[in-house]
């Protein structure tokens, strides 16, 4: 009875992925680039436990600029620059404003009342998918997260280098998406078969592809001016 136990919950437990080391190549600046299977989250379930991530404000950019998180993770914006930032999104499964804020002190709209509460602001991201983050003052801040409901993902690093955890068998499609691409790269890959390093192949362009938006309100930024530097 014991042994019957014990092997039934050794059946129902999530599964432990085995990993395929790959490399992102023909790129230019492909450090923190997406790499999964598509539909993973049909896959046997992967050991997983919630995660709060960091996304700071540094030098007038997000760092990272893209991040991969499991559905009911959350994120940390932290404004390491001496000036006014905010983050925001209009993205209807997911909208947030976190406020103005200075370093780490959180500021009202006029930007001179202090907040009652500065501490650092907290999403969590509930629903799987690709979400667009921006600043409500500098509209070239433009960050990623893509949120996942399985545990079939990897980020590269920056050489292009990841380990993406697969199945044990079977041919998968892998997506590879990232700031600088207008949309995901797919490419086969077969499990019983698998190259020693994958090597994905992904051309970018020199430079990022913000795309066009407004403020938090729905008005266009103000002109980059000496009087109005952001």
């Amino acid at each position: 009875m014991l042994r019957a136990l014990v092997l039934a919950a050794l059946l129902s437990a999530p599964a432990a992925a085995a990993v395929v080391n790959g490399r992102l190549t023909g790129g230019r600046a492909l450090e923190g680039y997406v790499v999964w299977i598509d539909g993973g989250e049909a896959l046997p379930a992967l050991d997983s436990a919630t995660v709060r991530h960091t996304v700071n404000q540094i030098n007038k950019d997000f760092s990272p600029k893209t991040s991969a998180i499991r559905a009911g993770d959350a994120v940390e914006f932290d404004n390491l620059d001496s000036v006014f930032h905010n983050v925001f999104s209009l993205d209807k499964r997911n909208p947030f404003d976190v406020g103005l804020y200075k370093g780490k002190k959180r500021f009202g709209e006029d930007r001179k009342t202090p907040a009652a509460d500065s501490a650092a602001p907290v999403e969590t991201y509930a629903t799987p998918g690709k979400y667009s983050i921006y600043c409500n003052i500098h509209p070239d801040m433009y960050g990623l997260i893509f949120v996942f409901s399985h545990g079939y993902y990897a980020q590269a690093d920056k050489d292009g280098l990841f380990a993406l955890p697969v199945p044990a068998s079977g041919v998968v499609t892998v997506k590879v998406d990232g700031p600088k691409l207008k949309e995901p790269a797919a490419f086969k890959l077969d499990l019983d078969h698998p190259p020693a390093t994958l090597e994905i192949p992904v051309k970018t362009p020199r430079v990022s592809l913000t795309p066009a938006h407004t403020k938090k309100d729905g008005r266009a930024y103000p002109e980059e001016t000496d009087a109005n530097p952001y």
